[in-house]
């Protein structure tokens, strides 16, 4: 392809592409208002959402990208344990005479990578399950306490913001024990 074809390609590729953003609807055509987390009817969620069907997703979602770094790990460990010779260099730095992987390590790399991808969708199911679970719990029923009693009005004399402010108790002291605070022998 000559370099004024290609271009020409990428001129109308990039118009065409203008042309479907700035493009108004025909007519008085109105969009539908959306509410802010409102789903297309059709989309379950919650204790309606298929679990194994969300399981699936994960996995197969996963999978390329979870590919792509284990391809990238495998490759700088090969660079690595290779005495970093260029020939073995990892992905982005491979020049024309890299070596590629054989085979059996092709097929190592996708059964790392699938077992990953369903590690994650398993951990995600996990996760998920006990989200429901909360969820579905039934709520915790109130406990009502009785009324609690009005308190005590203060002698005469004494204040009853202060420590110890109370009646005298036992050994002749103001409120409570305050006294035995080391191992009850008082002061």
């Amino acid at each position: 392809m000559s370099r004024a074809a290609s271009r020409l390609a990428a001129a109308l590729l990039l118009a065409q592409a203008a042309l479907g953003a700035f493009a108004a609807p025909a007519g008085n055509v109105e969009a539908p208002a959306a509410q802010p987390g409102a789903l297309p009817p059709g989309f379950k969620t919650g204790a309606e959402e298929n679990p194994w069907r969300r399981f699936e997703i994960i996995a197969l979602g996963a999978f390329p990208i979870v590919l792509f770094y284990v391809d990238w790990g495998f490759d700088l460990s090969r660079y690595a344990s290779e005495g970093f010779d260029s020939d073995y260099a990892p992905w982005p730095f491979k020049g024309d005479n890299a070596v590629e992987p054989e085979e059996p390590e092709l097929y190592l790399r996708i059964a790392v990578a699938a077992g990953l991808s369903l590690a994650f969708s398993g951990v995600d199911a996990l996760i998920h399950r006990a989200k429901l679970r909360r969820e579905l719990a039934p709520a915790p029923v109130p406990v009502e306490l009785p009324a609690a009693a009005a308190p005590a009005p203060a002698a005469a004399g004494e204040d009853p913001a202060e420590p110890g402010g109370g009646p005298p108790d036992a050994l002749g002291g103001k409120g409570g024990g305050a006294e035995l605070d080391r191992g009850g022998e008082p002061d």
